[in-house]
């Protein structure tokens, strides 16, 4: 599929039986060794290409220069470079032809030519320098198996899912206008997936439709407005021309803390029992290639930690999805800061320096995860028929600052003082946010100075609708 092909996927269970499900199983099996395969003798070829002096200048020369220009041109030589040594997608999918042929009563030539291209996507990532080294694919963790079209391999076909002898009928939801409406369009391709829930594997079927996703009627948006929204760490300000909120990201964490840290504890109290000497006299693993030994037990409990995890993942993207249904009724235009929160979180360990303050928010990212949420409300927004822009607010700030001139120089981390009021500092930046001319990016400094008394007066009154301990907003 093309980047600027429109698509969406319409994920439904499929009604497996048993027998159905060992045969999925086998092939499941069989896609892994044929991935691995594929990639090892992908990497031989790849550590031979590292050994010669054109690759290591061109990888140099990457690394030295930010011009869009020049490293278009050093892509281009390393794609040559790479076809010299059959490490591209044509030389790849042609690997795949013999397994294709050994294995040919469980994979068929698009499944094996989509695992080739996986193989490329992995030693192209390494080859450009975005990438340390490739993983090879334990069992039970390759998830996913796609055809090309809905005409050959893996295709839908009169409510079943038809592929090299396996008829698995799709379970439909009952009076599901959304999957009505979705299934009137043409399926491009489908695509196996497998989820282990409880310990045992459940499948499923993505339906990959032309054109654009049915919108519910309930997350049309009804109101237009441009809205300012400011996505912190843990909560994220919102700021219209008539609302001041602001929301605690979903914490689905907490339900299950207590029982990942008594599974966190036991699993490295085993480990350190089984393998003491891996460990150094602080109870830290040594470095360097080791090999371990776990118990029975310690693989139960691995497998209750990864159950816990997937249902913190499904109830957090449930809870994000409510939260975003929330935000796009309040206005169709969505001015946001254009933010990397891996990069926010490092800048923030390192501005503090201390090793208990990053463990706490490499332990906290994880579970609030504000990017995830950022990308649902993208898509939902969209969808919705709405639009959202990302910003550079460093910008956005010295502009305002310098024009207006009113405002305090005295400013932290979490408060901003403005015009004697003291506002905290992401609902300032939801507020500006929300008088940002889209087209050209600056700050619209007369409807700025003359909201601000309304915007002064909507933050008294939802901080008067709180209770004072919460400290939403605080205003002198």
């Amino acid at each position: 599929m093309g980047k600027d092909s429109s698509y969406y996927i319409l994920t439904l269970p499929l009604k497996t039986q048993r027998w159905q499900e060992d045969i999925l199983a086998k092939r499941y099996a069989v896609a892994e060794n044929i991935y691995n395969a594929m990639l090892r003798k992908a990497y031989t070829r790849y550590n031979q290409m590292c050994q010669t002096r054109l690759y290591r200048e061109l990888r140099q020369r990457l690394s030295a220069t930010s011009d869009a220009k020049a490293r278009k041109e050093i892509y281009q030589s390393l794609d040559k470079l790479a076809k010299q040594y059959s490490l591209g997608k044509f030389e790849l999918s042609r690997d795949a032809t013999p397994y294709r042929q050994y294995f040919k009563e469980n994979i068929d030539s698009p499944v094996s030519q989509n695992l080739a291209a996986n193989v490329w996507k992995a030693i192209h990532t390494v080859m450009i320098g975005r990438g340390r080294k490739v993983f090879y694919k334990k069992p039970g963790e390759l998830l996913a198996l796609s055809g090309k079209t809905n005409n050959t391999s893996i295709r839908y076909k009169n409510g079943n899912i038809i592929w090299k002898g396996l008829v698995i009928p799709v379970r439909f939801h009952k009076n599901s206008e959304y999957e009505k409406a979705a299934m009137k369009n043409q399926i491009r391709l489908c695509r196996l997936k497998r989820q282990k829930i409880r310990g045992q594997w459940h499948y499923y079927v993505d339906l990959v439709f032309s054109g654009y996703s049915p919108v519910k009627q309930d997350s049309k948006v009804k109101k237009h407005g441009k809205i300012g929204l400011d996505i912190g760490m843990k909560q994220l300000a919102l700021v219209t021309s008539d609302k001041v909120k602001v929301f605690d990201l979903p914490v689905s964490y907490a339900r299950y803390q207590n029982q990942m840290n008594q599974l966190k504890e036991y699993m490295h109290r085993s480990a350190y029992q089984n393998n003491p000497n891996n460990f150094d006299e602080n109870g830290n693993v040594r470095r360097g290639n080791l090999k371990w030994y776990y118990s029975k037990k310690y693989r139960r409990a691995q497998e209750k930690r990864k159950e816990l995890y997937r249902k913190l993942t499904a109830i957090r993207k449930q809870d994000y999805c409510v939260l975003a249904r929330q935000i796009i009724q309040m206005g169709d235009l969505i001015m946001t800061k254009d933010l990397s929160f891996s990069h926010l979180l490092k800048k923030r360990a390192q501005s503090t320096g201390k090793k208990k303050e990053n463990h706490f928010y490499s332990g906290r990212i994880p579970s609030f995860a504000p990017g995830t949420f950022a990308q649902i409300l993208q898509y939902k927004m969209k969808n919705a028929g709405g639009d959202i822009h990302r910003l550079n607010m460093a910008n956005l700030w010295i502009e305002e600052m310098g024009q207006t001139g009113k405002e305090s120089q005295e400013s932290n981390n979490l408060w901003q003082s403005v015009y004697g009021y003291r506002i905290r500092q992401d609902v300032y930046n939801a507020y500006v946010l929300s008088h940002v001319n889209e087209y050209d990016e600056t700050v619209n400094l007369s409807e700025y100075q003359n909201s601000f008394p309304v915007f002064i007066q909507l933050c008294q009154e939802y901080q008067s609708n709180l209770d004072e301990t919460l400290h939403i907003l605080k205003i002198s």
